[in-house]
């Protein structure tokens, strides 16, 4: 259960690497499947590994940044959260939100209240996503999240977006770091394989 519950928190949330690139040494591949890599890293920083995610969409900057912006819609493809809600707009391409995650009984649900931003310039599109503490009071019977940094950097090809995903993550809680650094690579998969099937048109 608690292995589900690190893959979930896992695919929340996200270095400038094309599908095709070299992949950082200290990184071990963990799932490939359906164009969508996902490995593990060491991290100098975290006692927790940093999850790499790379794979291509066939989409445009518009349509990607309309779904990232659209968080009312995230339950649709990011895996296991229930409930998504805009706390505040601070601009055409920032926000900030609050996301809930399911969680097996009976290991407690997590939330956390999320800072986004997008940016582009020329072929290249960034995203920060990453977790911000005390805009929210705790909810009841909910594990706030303490620690969330993830990033996408896009790069466009033509008709082609090549994504690289990074997240490190503490989930909170009586969760040993061994155990997430284990279990952190189905959660990415489905999400970003959903994503794919919604923007590339085929759901």
């Amino acid at each position: 259960m608690k292995i589900t519950l690190i893959c979930l928190l896992s695919a929340l949330l996200i270095t400038q690497l094309p599908v095709a690139a070299q992949v950082p040494s200290g990184c071990a591949l963990q799932k490939d499947k359906d164009g969508i890599l996902v490995y593990t890293c060491h991290n100098d920083s975290s006692r927790f590994k940093t999850i790499l995610s790379l794979f291509d969409l066939r989409t445009s900057f518009t349509e990607l940044r309309q779904a990232l912006l659209a968080v009312d819609r995230y339950p649709e493809w990011q895996f296991n959260t229930s409930a998504t809600t805009l706390l505040r707009t601070l601009g055409p391409a920032e926000l900030m939100y609050h996301s809930h995650i399911d969680a097996p009984w009976p290991v407690s649900d997590r939330d956390m209240a999320v800072h986004l931003t997008i940016t582009e310039e020329g072929n290249v599109m960034k995203v920060t996503a990453n977790s911000e503490r005390g805009l929210l009071p705790d909810t009841p019977d909910c594990i706030r999240v303490p620690a969330s940094v993830s990033s996408w950097t896009v790069t466009r090809d033509g008709s082609v977006l090549h994504v690289a995903y990074s997240l490190v993550i503490d989930p909170g809680g009586m969760v040993p770091a061994w155990l997430v650094n284990m279990a952190c690579a189905q959660g990415p998969y489905e999400s970003f394989n959903k994503l794919k099937m919604k923007l590339e048109g085929k759901r």
